[in-house]
């Protein structure tokens, strides 16, 4: 039995106690609104309250009114408490550079703890299905995760836990028609645009076909990644103390030349267990992100790097610095150096710059523009930076005999010397890939062999986040 199942699962992770006050997600999605159904059932024996939250992500006009009415009405129903909010996700993507899927989760799981604090929830619970892990897991692979995203989604991370994460998607269907219950579809999980969604309708159906045990062999694969990633975290977390100079609520610093020497397992580890220490979450640290730190450890003094969640790392004297900056605005360092999201945008607020990076097939060869590049991505190695100039900078101008400094480019092509500084360069680990505005270098251009290309675009931001128009 469905809820038979759901109790087993609290009682073997220990995911509520008696006395907890549980606040439920409910979309018044099939998923969201069997978990409120059985948690419903299993109060009396669980020996716990409970309380719904549901948000409005203002994405689906009319139809997102009705999820809010269904939610209301369902909580009546079922004489449960709920608390509903709405926020622009739309708004906050252009704002701060994310795609609709991140910024979503993100405004989604800032509500769900506002709302937990508010009313004094010590859990709260999401409808997560073992199917949502197997495309999470899939999904991380395919982005090129490191042992953490092999592992998805934990069943308990804070106060956050998943009470449905041992039973799949059929069986929530199944629950609801049992149970009566008619749950609200939201038309844009059927939407190809998503990535999640085109995973789940297109790309693990087709892997079926072809292996059908490819769900259970991922769940395993993520049992295996959660069990050792967990076992690497004890190792980083006592060698700790003895890298860290110093801690405070808005920054870590850390002993550059210590944490060099520690297995590169470990140096990658460690970036991430800082992280989490200053914002509770990785979710958007990508591999690239912490390559980049551990390189700006190797690196000279004075260079800045900026990281998601509002994040900067700076390298000064052999000591590294993560922080969360303060609210007055800083003065703009000699050097920006920001991670480019491969694919995605990147907001370069130092600079008044949005880059967005998109990846396509072969195309005709041509000239798109100042602000804009093409460059074969199989000559790539990432990561790749945006960042300022640099004296000595050398790079091989498209059409140029040879390689030259960009001091010398710059006063071939006109460029006024207050702009230099400001000019944009986008490079990697092999060296100057574009100089935005002017000139792709000869190495990274488009031939009849290249095979995937990599097409950026570069927008100037005003200082309120929004994009110029040109």
């Amino acid at each position: 039995m469905f809820e038979d199942r759901v109790l087993a699962t609290i009682r073997k992770h220990g995911l509520v106690r008696a006395g907890d006050l549980v606040l439920a997600a409910v979309s018044g999605g099939p998923d969201s609104t069997a978990l409120l159904h059985a948690l419903v059932s299993l109060a009396p024996v669980l020996e716990i309250s409970l309380h719904a939250a549901h948000l409005n992500h203002m994405l689906r006009g009319a139809e997102a009114e009705e999820d809010a009415r269904y939610v209301q009405s369902l909580c009546e129903g079922l004489k449960v408490p709920v608390t509903v909010g709405a926020r622009d996700v739309a708004a906050v993507a252009r704002e701060g550079g994310l795609s609709i899927e991140q910024a979503a989760r993100q405004v989604r799981y800032e509500f769900l703890e506002s709302a937990a604090d508010r009313i004094g929830a010590s859990r709260i619970a999401a409808g997560h299905t073992a199917d949502d892990q197997v495309e999470t897991i899939l999904l991380n692979i395919l982005r090129g995760a490191g042992i953490d995203g092999l592992g998805g989604m934990p069943i308990a991370r804070g106060r956050i836990i998943r009470p449905l994460y041992e039973v799949t998607r059929a069986d929530v269907e199944q629950y609801c028609a049992e149970a009566g219950l008619s749950p609200r579809l939201d038309s844009s999980n059927m939407s190809v645009q998503m990535e999640r969604n085109r995973l789940r309708l297109e790309v693990l159906p087709g892997l079926e076909r072809e292996y059908p045990a490819i769900r259970r062999h991922l769940l395993r694969l993520g049992s295996l990644a959660r069990e050792e990633s967990a076992y690497l975290s004890e190792l980083v977390r006592a060698r700790m103390p003895r890298i860290v100079l110093r801690q405070g609520s808005d920054e870590i610093v850390l002993d550059a030349a210590r944490l060099r020497r520690l297995a590169p397992v470990l140096q990658k580890r460690l970036i991430r267990e800082a992280v989490r220490e200053l914002r509770g979450d990785t979710a958007y640290l990508e591999q690239g992100h912490v390559e980049a730190v551990l390189e700006l450890a190797r690196g000279r003094t004075g260079r800045q790097l900026h990281l998601p969640l509002g994040l900067r790392v700076g390298m000064s004297y052999g000591a590294l610095s993560i922080r969360v900056p303060g609210g007055a605005e800083e003065p703009r360092p000699q050097e920006v150096l920001e991670v480019l999201n491969l694919p995605g945008i990147t907001r370069v607020r130092a600079l008044g710059l949005e880059v967005e990076a998109e990846l396509t097939g072969p195309a005709p060869v041509c000239d798109e523009g100042p602000d804009r590049a093409m460059l074969d991505f199989e000559r790539v190695r990432e990561p790749v930076f945006v960042r300022t100039w640099r004296r000595g900078d050398r790079f091989h101008p498209l059409g140029a005999p040879g390689t030259m400094k960009l001091h010398d480019f710059f006063v071939n092509v006109k460029v006024p010397r207050e702009e230099r500084s400001r000019t944009a360069i986008v490079e990697d680990s092999e060296g100057i890939m574009w100089v935005v505005g002017h000139r792709i270098d000869e190495r990274y251009k488009v031939t009849a062999q290249t095979r995937v290309i990599l097409r950026l675009a570069a927008r100037r931001i005003s200082p309120e986040g929004g994009v110029e128009q040109r």
